[in-house]
């Protein structure tokens, strides 16, 4: 599906946390057998945080569109995904498990479509992933086991998101 404008394919960086956030919220905690997450959010546990930075553009990822134009279509970021749990570590590992499952796939997903995340990511796509780091802590005054897993990986436009198409 071509995207409307091209305005509209490079406004990526809000949609990329909320769909990453949708999606793994409601795998990791079906995964788990627990309920959904609620109205009370930030008090949800589990739950997985996510944050992300685009970087640079990635080598030399770019097409020409139906206009003859150059565009950039390829970068790199990191994706921060932050494990929120109970203070129960057998549990605490199930989850951290439960997302290292999904992440390590999210370069095969279709995160177009509103079945994966309730947040769909219609235009782009998470070209490659891989690992880059883990750092734990416990937060016994909160009563909680926190987990950041991060990622990096290669973020692109989809190829039949450019309006009008390509040329190359």
């Amino acid at each position: 599906m071509s995207a409307p404008d091209y305005n509209t394919l490079y406004q990526f960086e809000p949609l990329i946390s909320a769909t990453l956030e949708s999606l793994f919220n409601t795998a990791n905690l079906k995964a788990l057998g627990v309920a959904g997450a609620n109205a009370d959010y930030q008090k949800n546990r589990p739950r997985v945080e996510v944050f992300v930075t685009i970087g640079a553009r990635f080598d030399n990822h770019y097409v020409v569109d139906a206009q003859g134009v150059r565009r950039e279509n390829g970068w790199s970021g990191t994706i921060h995904l932050t494990a929120v749990t109970t203070n129960d570590y057998t549990i605490h590992a199930a989850y951290i498990a439960a997302i290292r499952e999904l992440a390590s796939r999210l370069d095969q997903l279709d995160l177009s479509n509103a079945l994966v995340a309730a947040v769909p990511l219609q235009y782009h796509e998470i070209a490659q992933i891989h690992t880059a780091g883990t750092n734990s802590e416990t937060k016994p005054e909160a009563g909680e086991f926190q987990t950041t897993l991060s990622y990096e990986m290669i973020f692109a436009i989809r190829a039949d998101a450019w309006p009008g198409g390509l040329t190359q």
